[in-house]
This record gives structure tokens, C-alpha cells and sequence, in this order.
């Protein structure tokens, strides 16, 4: 005996099918985006933190 067919891969419903992994990868896209806001955020506060210290040690160094 062999497995039924899905449904949603049947013709008449493909349209279905490709709208519903259509919504899924922009829900993913979206997370990605995200995430990847997150880290560039993170990164640009890491380098404006190093760079004040940077310049706060070198004044330091010029006033001695």
C-alpha cells in the first residue's frame, strides 16, 4: 500500500502551498533581519566604546 499524496501537492492546490512557504520564508527573512540589526548594533557600540578608550588613553599619554 502507498501513502496518500499530500493534498497541498495536488495541482489545485499548489497555489496554497506556495503561498504558505512564501509567508514562512518572509516570517525567517524577517528574523534574520532581525538578528542580524542586533549584531551590527552590538558591533558599532563595541568599536565606539574601543575607540573612547582609545583616544581617552592617548590623551592621557600627551598630558604626561
Amino acid at each position: 500500500m502507498t501513502k496518500p499524496m499530500n493534498p497541498l501537492l495536488k495541482a489545485e492546490n499548489r497555489a496554497i502551498l506556495i503561498h504558505r512557504c512564501m509567508a514562512r520564508i518572509d516570517d525567517i527573512q524577517s528574523k534574520v533581519i532581525e538578528e542580524a540589526n542586533k549584531q551590527i548594533t552590538n558591533l558599532t557600540e563595541f568599536e565606539n566604546d574601543a575607540r573612547q578608550k582609545f583616544e581617552s588613553s592617548r590623551k592621557k599619554k600627551e598630558i604626561m
